[in-house]
């Protein structure tokens, strides 16, 4: 369940930040080690 959950919780996680925020002005790389 998890491996069908994370994936679409990432890319929905994803989208949010892009639109509410900016990868631009977020430590992506902190978001990668704690979402992945």
């Amino acid at each position: 369940l998890q491996s069908l959950y994370k994936p679409f919780f990432n890319e929905t996680f994803s989208t949010f930040l892009s639109t509410y925020f900016g990868y631009d002005s977020l430590p992506f790389p902190l978001y990668m080690l704690i979402f992945n």
